[in-house]
């Protein structure tokens, strides 16, 4: 079970500011942040039982705003994006532990838009894939790491319309 505990004051504009602290069962800090008027302000971080970061970002207005880090609990990158208004916008890159890249693509106003590829840890593609304004199209392709072709479909306003027989490694 997780706790949470609140501690309020009312900043210069009679706004109450919420300094916002959760709990694992063990007492460790599980996440903290700040609140102003019930929406989630300025830097949030979530942690591991470890006490380990597992989450770093900025709010505005109770939206997500500018760049976001999720770590592994060794503490290596994991994965990192940028949002604007609480949507995703720009780059989005997830990576192994091993910090090689794991997926990549790039998002206009919370929807994917353009290619998504995604890598075995080796670094050979294991997929990729089009977006135009967050939906498939054209083709997708999902490969064997040998870099043979496992499945290709072709893809139109996000519906499967050829070779739709799904074989993804």
């Amino acid at each position: 079970m997780i706790v949470g505990w609140v501690v309020g004051v009312f900043n210069g504009c009679g706004h109450l500011i919420k300094t916002h602290t959760e709990k694992y069962d063990n007492g460790k800090v599980s996440g903290e942040g700040n609140y102003i008027d019930g929406k989630e302000e300025g830097p949030f971080v979530s942690y591991y039982e470890s006490g380990k970061v597992k989450g770093e970002g900025h709010y505005i207005d109770g939206k997500e705003e500018g760049s976001f880090v999720f770590y592994y609990e060794s503490g290596k990158v994991k994965g990192e994006g940028r949002y604007v208004g609480g949507k995703e916008e720009g780059s989005f890159v997830s990576y192994y532990e091993s910090g090689k890249v794991k997926g990549e693509g790039r998002y206009v106003g919370g929807k994917e838009e353009g290619p998504f590829v995604s890598y075995y840890e080796s670094g050979k593609i294991k997929g990729e894939a089009n977006y135009v304004v967050g939906e498939k199209e054209g083709k997708v392709i999902a490969y064997y790491e040998s870099g043979k072709i496992v499945d290709e479909d072709i893809y139109r306003d996000g519906k499967c319309v050829e070779d739709c027989e799904g074989n993804d490694p």
